[in-house]
């Protein structure tokens, strides 16, 4: 995912297996590829693609640029998104080579899984040791400075 807003995504699938068992999931939301279907979504969510056929899919895909006003700002935006998505990269042929923003990932998206299913089993109980986590914090930063 792209924790910088630096672009949009736009796919389109070329050849694909036609098949429920091939596809895209955005934001824990799954979409088929089908030939000719297209999508464009936020890369700021959480996404990943699969394919659970013998059949190769080819898929094109594009990055959009989110406009900003000042030409200066969008360039150094582009250059600071360049470097910084490096770090989230995935190697397409070899998934195993992938970049150390993704390894680090791998821990904080259980530990938000884990969270979720606490607030799901017991709200109260997840917000009060949310704002305890929390108070904690600010109580450990508001000390060091004294």
């Amino acid at each position: 995912h792209d924790p910088f807003a630096y672009t949009l995504r736009y796919s389109i699938g070329l050849s694909t297996p036609n098949d429920e068992n091939c596809g895209l999931t955005v934001n824990e939301e799954d979409y088929i590829w089908r030939d000719g279907d297209s999508i464009i979504f936020d890369e700021t969510y959480i996404h990943s693609a699969w394919n659970r056929t013998d059949t190769p899919r080819i898929i094109l895909m594009t990055d959009v640029d989110r406009p900003l006003k000042s030409k200066w700002v969008q360039k150094a935006y582009w250059f600071f998104g360049w470097f910084f998505n490096r770090l989230f990269m995935i190697d397409n042929v070899d998934s195993s080579h992938t970049g150390i923003g993704n390894k680090l990932g791998k821990g904080v998206l259980a530990y938000k899984a884990f969270l979720k299913s606490v607030k799901r089993k017991n709200k109260r109980f997840y917000v009060t040791a949310k704002w305890a986590v929390v108070l904690a914090v600010l109580g450990s930063i508001g000390y060091s400075l004294l």
